[in-house]
């Protein structure tokens, strides 16, 4: 017997255009957690014919939540990347550690109407997963939050799932009553889909129970509604309704009949990529080939049937389609193969079984363990009655013996990290004594003779030659200032943040590409604002910067220059491309090009790597890659 997993809400329309634009805009506006809210409800009505675009863009929710703190959109990013693990790709297992991270949030909110609708859909995943304790635990909770809340469609939407779980312990005449029930609300809350399910799973009893003609009356007052039914999820409907038609037509021994309905099922299932779907319809096209004797045909679906069977691990399919094959090979006489899926089927039993014994071992065992704990209790009453006054001074010297030892570990640690402390201030100190030195008494030096060059160079008296050294002397001033700026910069302590490296970088990006009138991008600069680096790491990150920023604008011919950085896993990259003329990197000037050797030094003195990619016309990017 197969059941599925849609919970019947009533949800409005989703237009492809509004998803689109969520796509496209919705994450840009992070400020705007309601639009957000709005839109992951939205996607709720595609999880079933989109779920690898709705798993998408949760991904991005789920980013935003936890950057903006929003559990509201916490809970719906959850529940709906749920949805779309269940629904669209048959994945229980994934879906239900969604959900039940959904129900933790909207329990967090006190929102009972979506932990009632969230646990209605878990108990079905339970259901679907063979957990049918767990299945009734949600169960339970969701039919007290449906009265509590006065929601008649959440009542027959439990005495469904309620009359499903007497159905898969075979007590179908008690399931029976539960469907019909859950039928009459939901025709007259005039809501097609709770209808459509409860056939559907009423059509499965009635099977179970011997009586597939009935069974074909319900499926056909079901199709019935269902054709005049346009909305979200029509595709899936569809696909269902032919499996059960196959099924009931399977029971009447119709086999043909079962096989074409079976068939186009399984074309559908097929189209909405829902593999667990289309695993257990290929088993059933299996068996039926192989009742109308098409063996080659039956082994082919049963053998697709188990291998998708086997990559989602679901046990219980297993153990049908083995014992499907089991079948098929013993009617062909062959008895090796008819052995093989024998024990495969016997493996999966064993599976299913030791399941249920766990769960019997485990309550047995707290039982046991409860009891010896108070035998223990007893015993250790009596005992403390005899040697209170010996365990209290025990306890005493303990006590004091450890803290005497915390007292001195504590002291220990103190003197250690004063006199780390100490070490540091005295570096800093020194850090910062150096740059002050250099600020002041190079650097003034240096500025004085930058300006005095100058002055002299605008002097008429001077011979062109004298002119053209004392721009050098200027000149060579200027980059020497800059250089011991730099420098000081990089010895002066409290700049190991990444935002001040950046501030640098920017700076000189734009002293070199406005002069040259080149355009210049950043891209990623949070994630070297959030990066600490040591003092040498700052280093050489600031020189090989420069050095890949002033080959590009001085040698490529580059249009642009686009910077970008990005941090993962403690290892930050930093890759500068420039769109000019770029070069052979086998060539040996390539090879023995004095600043690429620099570059690379500086990424091996951090342990980091630079690679360097280059063709002629297309542009180069210089990439360093080092752990921060």
């Amino acid at each position: 017997m197969r059941y599925y997993k849609f919970f019947p809400a009533v949800r409005c329309l989703l237009t492809v255009v509004c998803y689109v634009l969520f796509l496209h805009t919705g994450m840009a506006q992070q400020n705007n957690d309601t639009a957000a809210v709005e839109a992951a409800k939205s996607l709720l009505n595609i999880t079933s014919d989109y779920p690898d675009s709705v798993l998408t863009v949760t991904e991005k929710l789920l980013l935003q939540s936890q950057k903006t703190e929003n559990k509201q959109l916490a809970a719906y990013a959850y529940k709906v990347r749920g949805y779309a693990w269940v629904e669209g790709k048959g994945s229980y297992s994934k879906g239900i550690s969604d959900l039940v991270q959904a129900i933790g949030i909207f329990e967090q909110l006190h929102d009972d109407q979506e932990i009632m609708k969230t646990y209605l859909v878990l108990a079905v995943c339970y259901s679907n997963t063979s957990e049918f304790v767990k299945s009734a635990e949600s169960l339970g909770k969701a039919d007290s939050l449906a009265k509590k809340l006065n929601n008649k469609s959440a009542e027959a939407y439990v005495k469904r799932q309620m009359g499903i779980l007497y159905s898969v312990q075979n007590q179908h005449d008690q399931a029976i009553p539960h469907f019909q029930e859950s039928m009459t609300v939901f025709k007259s809350l005039k809501d097609t889909i709770g209808f459509f399910h409860v056939a559907v799973s009423l059509a499965q009893t009635y099977v179970s129970n011997s009586q597939p003609g009935k069974s074909l009356l319900v499926l056909q007052e079901s199709s019935n509604m269902l054709n005049s039914y346009n909305g979200e999820g029509v595709k899936l409907y569809n696909a269902m309704l032919m499996e059960n038609f196959g099924e009931a037509y399977y029971a009447l021994k119709l086999y043909d009949n079962s096989l074409e309905y079976y068939g186009k099922a399984y074309k559908i299932f097929a189209d909405i990529d829902n593999t667990a779907q289309i695993a257990y319809v290929a088993r059933l096209m299996g068996r039926s080939s192989l009742a109308l004797k098409r063996y080659t045909e039956a082994e082919n679906y049963l053998m697709l049937s188990y291998r998708l069977s086997d990559s989602l691990e679901q046990t219980d399919y297993i153990l049908d389609v083995a014992d499907e094959l089991s079948n098929l090979f013993q009617e062909r006489n062959n008895w090796k193969e008819a052995y093989h899926w024998g024990k495969v089927k016997d493996s999966a039993e064993i599976m299913i079984q030791r399941k249920e014994q766990s769960k019997t071992v485990a309550e047995l065992q707290a039982k046991y363990e409860a009891d010896q704990r108070e035998n223990e209790i007893a015993l250790l009453k009596k005992s403390r009655e005899i040697s209170d006054a010996t365990v209290q001074r025990q306890r005493i010297i303990t006590l004091s013996s450890v803290v005497l030892a915390l007292l001195l570990l504590g002291g220990i640690a103190l003197l250690v990290n004063r006199h780390r402390l100490k070490q540091r201030l005295r570096e800093m100190q020194l850090r910062n004594d150096i740059a002050a030195d250099l600020h002041d008494e190079v650097g003034s030096s240096l500025s004085s003779i930058n300006m005095l060059s100058q002055v002299a160079a605008q002097q008429d008296t001077r011979t062109e030659m004298q002119k053209d050294m004392l721009d050098r002397i200027s000149t060579n001033a200027q980059e020497v200032i800059e250089k011991i700026s730099d420098m000081v910069w990089m010895i002066k302590p409290g700049d190991e943040d990444g935002k001040n490296l950046l501030a640098r970088m920017e700076r000189y990006a734009y002293d070199m590409c406005s002069i040259q009138n080149i355009p210049y991008t950043f891209t990623g600069k949070e994630m070297l604002q959030t990066a600490t680096l040591s003092m040498q790491q700052r280093k050489n990150v600031y020189l090989i910067f420069k050095e890949a920023l002033n080959n590009a604008i001085k040698s490529s011919g580059t249009a642009k220059v686009d910077i970008h950085f990005s941090l993962q896993n403690n290892r930050l990259k930093l890759a500068i491309q420039d769109f000019g003329k770029g070069f052979d990197t086998t060539a040996e000037n390539f090879r023995n090009g004095n600043g690429l050797d620099n570059m690379r030094n500086r990424a091996k003195e951090m342990n980091g790597t630079l690679s360097i990619s280059s063709q002629p016309g297309e542009g180069t990017i210089v990439a360093l890659d080092v752990a921060v």
